[in-house]
């Protein structure tokens, strides 16, 4: 049986506290491992009574003048060992739901990867990413251009952003303060943020009085409004960063801006939409006003992309 396997050293039969005897020495000095000091002592004490377990030799050697007792093995005991060997976690399905999501993972979890996934991303716990000098890092990827602009987006003077003269100033002044390097900076198109700037979106965001921009957010949500097949009661945090939201007549406009190409507008309205879904509904339960509307900016074509209010939330 599993115990007899332990090579447990039980105390003779009938030896035990009440009875004024004492654990034989012997028996705790030959005890290899924690199980045999415990078993024997809970037995000694009384706390349990073990059947179907076989006394050794050893135990008869410690006590003298007694007989052990040999018992065929219980069947019970056996069983009760089997079922705690094969004990399986009853709630499987939740180890393969993250505890942690973001609008962006979802997003590239229900249909394409997303090519901005690491822009404005939270960070994740790992080793510290040091930062490279310009001549080790001449060429940018897509996702640093990205992180550039964004970055150039979160922190310009926005009364300095209506002139070309203006955005060139305030990546200068990013720059000498080491929000960006001089590759980054170089990286990023003046005239796309100036076309940004003074379309109608563009104005409405300069003129607003209430701006949040590079709001990050942490929401406890049923994981089964999340992951299909999650328990009921079980909670999930989502956590995003939405690049820009403004206020207007005591309703919130919701901006997000992309740097990826546009092939077709349909299929970029689509990719998007979840996001900006999540990001809405997250606006709203944190401030309680209403997102009236969901606008994605194009970079790349210098377009506003608006996302009606009518579609899907999650």
């Amino acid at each position: 049986t599993l115990f007899r396997s332990t090579r447990l050293l039980l105390p003779p039969e009938g030896c035990g506290a009440a009875s004024g005897c004492k654990l034989p020495a012997r028996l705790l000095k030959s005890a290899s491992g924690p199980l045999q000091w415990v078993l024997p002592a809970a037995v000694f004490d009384g706390a349990f009574h073990l059947t179907g377990v076989e006394r050794t030799e050893e135990s008869e050697e410690s006590a003298p003048g007694m007989e052990p007792e040999v018992r065929e093995a219980d069947a019970a005991v056996d069983a009760e060992a089997e079922r705690c060997l094969n004990w399986r976690y009853p709630y499987g399905a939740a180890e393969q739901i993250p505890s942690k999501v973001t609008p962006t993972e979802l997003k590239s979890l229900m249909s394409q990867p997303d090519p901005e996934a690491a822009v404005g991303a939270p960070r994740q716990p790992g080793p510290a990413q040091i930062r490279l000098p310009d001549i080790a890092a001449e060429h940018l990827s897509a996702v640093q251009r990205g992180s550039a602009v964004h970055l150039v987006l979160q922190h310009i003077a926005l009364e300095k952003a209506g002139t070309a003269a203006g955005i060139a100033e305030e990546i200068r002044r990013l720059v000498l303060r080491e929000f960006l390097t001089g590759t980054e900076a170089r990286a990023v198109r003046p005239e796309s943020l100036l076309a940004f700037f003074e379309s109608r979106l563009g104005r409405r965001l300069r003129r607003a009085e209430k701006i949040r921009r590079e709001f990050r957010f942490s929401l406890m949500e049923d994981a089964a409004s999340v992951f299909a097949g999650a328990a009921e009661g079980d909670r999930i945090l989502l956590q995003g960063v939405i690049d820009c939201c403004f206020e207007e007549d005591g309703a919130l406009i919701l901006l997000d801006y992309k740097t990826d190409r546009i092939e077709k507008e349909a299929e970029f309205r689509e990719m998007y939409r979840p996001q900006l879904a999540w990001y809405a509904a997250a606006l709203e339960r944190l401030t309680g006003k209403p997102v009236r509307e969901r606008w994605l900016y194009a970079l790349s074509v210098d377009k506003a992309i608006p996302l009606e209010k009518s579609e899907d939330r999650p």
